[in-house]
């Protein structure tokens, strides 16, 4: 499906549950929080606040898992065919300022360029733009009213006109969750439990390991928690 359909019907399916007050603002549940969480935007309305709830869940998933990645696994691909560790962070990094640049833009600052997200080397240096990149997706939303969010902008393929501002929120959200699922299972892969998956086994009481038990694990031992759906 075309990413523009795509993002529409996400979000017209947003705004349908928004009306019926079916859809509620969740607090995410991470385990490494990247900055505390912000007070509620007196200036966001029902479709803003439940918007910013998601996307911080997201951002909030997306963090803790590239951070977990070790410096001598960036260049990991499971295929050659598939993006990296490295080129996923670099993505995300840059989907941000695509997606939302199409929504409003943050004062004083110039995001970077794909050519300069595509020269960073080193972990320290990726994750600081990605949390660079976070920080001005927040403060882009933080910006967007209701109304503001629904004035018509430009679609993923840059026609004019042909989006409302909020829906380059929804897209993000739904790129950003994409990729959220090949960092899972490249992790996985890798030996590593996603960190918002560990967490929640640690609130169970268990470890955060393979379906059906820890491995090694003794016969006819306990089976470890199940990791959350999909991760």
């Amino acid at each position: 499906m075309h990413m523009t359909t795509r993002t529409l019907l996400l979000g017209s399916t947003l705004l349908a549950a928004l009306a019926s007050g079916q859809l509620r603002a969740q607090a995410p549940a991470a385990p490494a929080m990247p900055a505390a969480p912000a007070a509620a935007n007196p200036n966001h309305g029902p479709i803003m606040t439940t918007l910013k709830a998601q996307w911080v869940a997201v951002r909030d998933k997306v963090i803790p898992i590239c951070d977990l990645i070790p410096e001598d696994k960036l260049d990991y691909k499971p295929t050659p065919e598939v993006r990296s560790f490295k080129d996923l962070i670099i993505h995300i990094t840059g989907e941000g300022y695509t997606f939302l640049g199409r929504a409003g833009s943050v004062p004083g600052v110039t995001p970077p360029t794909m050519a300069e997200l595509n020269a960073l080397t080193g972990k320290a240096a990726l994750m600081k733009a990605l949390r660079d990149s976070y920080e001005w997706q927040g403060k882009l939303i933080d910006s967007l009213t209701d109304a503001a969010a629904s004035e018509m902008a430009a679609g993923r393929g840059g026609a004019p006109g042909t989006t409302p501002k909020w829906g380059s929120i929804v897209g993000l959200i739904a790129d950003n969750m994409d990729h959220f699922g090949n960092l899972v299972t490249m992790v996985r892969m890798n030996g590593m439990v996603p960190p918002n998956t560990a967490a929640a086994a640690a609130r169970r009481g268990g470890g955060g390991g393979a379906r059906g038990g820890a491995p090694g694990g003794a016969p006819g031992a306990a089976p470890a928690p199940a990791p959350a759906r999909g991760q």
